[in-house]
C-alpha cells in the first residue's frame, strides 16, 4: 500500500492536492479519479502499479509526429481519469471501474524493451492521476536508457506536474476547448489549468499539443484562432494535432467533425504555426511535415509510418533548417 504524495488533512477529512478537483474524502471514501482512497487517516494510492491495458503501439498513434518517428512503444494505463468528458472514447476505462492487473517495476523494466520498444507510453486514460507510480517507473526506465512519454489532459496542479516532468521525455497535452464554460459543462474541468500545464511543459520537455474540434462548441473561427494565438505565444514550433470529434458515450447528438472544419483549422493554423497536422482523417497530405522555412515536403506519413526522405539528420535536406524533432 503506497501513501499518496499530494494531500492534506482538514479535520476528519483528507483533501487531495493532485488536481483542481480537490476531492474531500472521509474515511473509506474514494476519489473521483478512482486512484485514491482514505484509509485510517492516510490517503492511499490504490492505483499504484495497476493497469487496465498494456500493448505495443507506434509512437505516431499517440499522437507523436516529432518524437522518434517509426518507433514502437509499450503503452499502459491506470483505471480512471480526473476529467469527466461526456464524449470520452475510452469511458469503459476512465468513467467506470474496470478490471486491473499488476505491472510491478521489475516487469515494466523487462517489457519496456521488448518488441523493439523504445520505452513506455502512459496513455489511454489519464497518467497524471498516477504520480506515485509514474515517478518510480520513469526514474527506473531512464536509468536503463528507456524513454517515457505521456499523453495527458493536462488537468493537474503545478507541483505534481513539475515533480513528474524531469523524468518525462515527451508529453502530448490535449486541449478540449479554449473556453472555461465548455470545460465546466462537458468535462467538469477548467481550460486555464490545462493551458498553464502547456506553458510549464513547453519549458521542460518535448511537447506536442492536440486540439479537439467539437462541432458547435470548439470549432468557431474565434475558438480556433484563440488556440492558435495561444500556441504562438508559447512556441510556434510546437507540433499541433487537430483531432476530429466523434459522437460517443453521452454526446451522440453532436455529429462527427466534417472535413471542411478540419481543413479550415489546418489552413488557419498554417498561417502562424510551423507544424500542423490533422488526425482521424483520410485527407491527403495533412499528416505530412513541411519545412517551415522552404515549405518543401520533408516527411511523408501513411498508416503510422513516416518516410523521412526530406530529412538530413534533424535538418531539412533542402535548405538546412533545423526541425523541431527528436530522433
Amino acid at each position: 500500500m503506497v501513501e499518496a504524495k499530494y494531500y492534506h488533512k482538514d479535520g476528519d477529512e483528507l483533501v487531495c492536492d493532485l488536481c483542481p478537483r480537490a476531492c474531500r474524502l472521509g474515511d473509506g471514501d474514494e476519489g473521483a479519479c478512482f486512484g485514491y482512497t482514505h484509509l485510517d487517516g492516510k490517503l492511499i494510492a490504490t492505483n499504484y502499479s495497476r493497469v487496465v491495458t498494456a500493448v505495443y503501439d507506434p509512437v505516431e498513434k499517440k499522437p507523436f509526429f516529432h518524437y522518434y518517428p517509426n518507433s514502437v512503444i509499450l503503452s499502459i494505463a491506470p483505471n480512471g481519469c480526473n476529467l469527466k468528458c461526456s464524449f470520452c472514447q475510452n469511458h469503459q476505462f476512465t468513467a467506470e471501474k474496470a478490471e486491473t492487473k499488476e505491472i510491478n517495476l521489475q516487469t515494466i523494466l523487462e517489457y519496456s524493451g521488448k518488441s523493439h520498444s523504445i520505452g513506455v507510453a502512459y496513455t489511454f486514460t489519464e497518467p497524471l492521476i498516477w504520480p506515485e507510480y509514474l515517478v518510480d517507473a520513469t526514474r527506473k526506465l531512464k536509468g536503463i536508457g528507456q524513454k517515457n512519454i505521456l499523453v495527458s489532459n493536462g488537468y493537474v496542479n503545478e507541483k505534481p506536474l513539475r515533480d513528474v516532468l524531469p523524468y518525462v521525455d515527451a508529453i502530448n497535452i490535449s486541449v478540449k476547448a479554449m473556453r472555461n464554460e465548455v470545460y465546466e459543462k462537458y468535462m467538469e474541468g477548467n481550460a486555464d489549468v490545462v493551458l498553464n500545464s502547456i506553458r510549464i511543459a513547453a519549458k521542460e520537455t518535448h511537447l506536442e499539443v492536440t486540439y479537439l474540434l467539437i462541432p458547435g462548441l470548439t470549432d468557431s473561427d474565434k475558438d480556433i484562432g484563440d488556440f492558435i494565438d495561444f500556441m504562438v505565444e508559447v512556441n510556434k514550433d510546437i507540433p499541433v494535432h487537430f483531432k476530429r470529434f466523434f459522437p460517443h458515450y453521452k454526446m451522440t447528438d453532436i455529429p462527427m467533425t466534417p472535413n471542411e472544419t478540419m481543413v479550415k483549422a489546418y489552413k488557419l493554423a498554417n498561417q502562424k504555426l510551423s507544424y500542423i497536422y490533422l488526425i482521424d482523417t483520410d485527407i491527403d497530405g495533412v499528416s505530412d511535415t513541411f519545412c517551415p522555412n522552404c515549405k518543401r515536403l520533408i516527411i511523408k506519413r501513411r498508416d503510422y509510418q513516416a518516410n523521412l526522405g526530406g530529412m538530413r539528420g534533424a535538418n531539412c535536406k533542402f535548405c538546412g533548417h533545423r526541425i523541431n524533432i527528436k530522433f
